[in-house]
């Protein structure tokens, strides 16, 4: 293991940072095709046992499918991950430095590689990311029309069908894409009977938090990136941070309908905003109430039951 070397690229929107450990090699190109064609080449040249990508909102979506193309071992970590060991390493906190911490991380923690999406997954991901935009711009959309004044509400209406209408098409382009196995249609059910989750945020959670139903409600709170942590030695103030950002997105969208149309996380949102708590904190935590909420459901093959008696404990209040 000596000899072998180990890559980490910091990838921004308009540049692409790259380090090469144990030899401490570093350049920055532009992050445009010539930049991506001059990292391809110098990975291609050292050969590393293992190249190592912080998450960044998708913006290392396309570079990193390449890379795998090529069958380069790629391992995309999440920003958390990432926060701790640059606080543990006593790097500073500034994004020069990201790189040569990301390579120093890959030769320490060795983290598992990526396996490669094929075309449809990819695909399907990407749609799945339209979607949650678009909802996104719906809800946005209808907020501004209560408040609209009577001349602008149909205009309002008109951009309401309008992404309505492409939320449909995109529903019915995933279909394509997703061979859902019987068992997967099972898994569909349970979380569909929780009040405020639909037929897309049940799938799409499936495919964005596999582990969703095999971890405890901490650990599955952590993946997704919901669960209070420090973010620094020392500091009390905690915050969520790190996990998944697609499978936080769609839980997201999810906890605002629940918020709704779930009478006990409605109930348990009004209690937060009860005790003072601002509204993003009490979003926050109807986040992750209802991540338990789903988690359990799946571990315990249970749906979803109005009857607290008869409901597992994690969907008990």
């Amino acid at each position: 293991m000596d000899d072998e070397t180990f890559a980490g690229i910091d990838i921004a929107r308009e540049s692409l940072d790259f380090h090469l450990r144990p030899m401490g090699f570093h350049c920055q190109v532009s992050h445009d095709e010539a930049g991506m064609a001059e990292i391809r080449q110098r990975l291609q040249d050292t050969a590393p046992a293992q190249v190592v990508v912080a998450a960044d909102d998708g913006l290392e979506n396309r570079f990193v499918q390449e890379l795998m193309a090529r069958d380069f071992p790629v391992c995309i970590i999440n920003t958390r991950m990432a926060l701790d060991f640059s606080s543990l390493k006593g790097y500073a906190r500034k994004q020069s430095g990201r790189a040569s911490m990301l390579a120093d991380l890959a030769q320490t923690l060795s983290p598992v590689v990526r396996s490669r999406l094929t075309e449809a997954e990819y695909e399907r991901d990407a749609l799945i990311s339209r979607r949650c935009q678009l909802a996104t711009a719906r809800d946005e959309e209808i907020q501004r029309g209560h408040q609209a004044a009577a001349p602008r509400q149909e205009e309002t209406d008109q951009v309401l069908e309008g992404l309505e209408r492409e939320i449909a098409a995109i529903d019915g382009e995933l279909e394509k894409y997703l061979q859902i196995p019987a068992d997967w249609r099972v898994r569909e059910a349970l979380l569909q009977s929780i009040p405020g989750i639909d037929a897309f945020s049940a799938r799409a959670m499936l495919i964005k938090c596999p582990g969703l139903g095999a971890f405890d409600s901490r650990q599955i709170a952590r993946r997704v990136g919901v669960a209070p942590g420090n973010d620094a030695p020392g500091n009390d103030n905690k915050h969520p941070g790190g996990g998944r950002s697609d499978a936080r997105a769609i839980l997201y969208m999810a906890t605002l309908t629940a918020m709704r149309r779930n009478g006990p996380i409605r109930e348990f949102a009004e209690r937060m905003k009860q005790a003072g708590k601002p509204d993003k904190v009490a979003l926050v935590a109807c986040m992750r109430k209802l991540l338990t909420i789903m988690n359990v459901i799946l571990k315990h093959q249970t749906p979803w039951s109005d009857n607290p008696a008869q409901a597992p404990d994690g969907q008990r209040d």
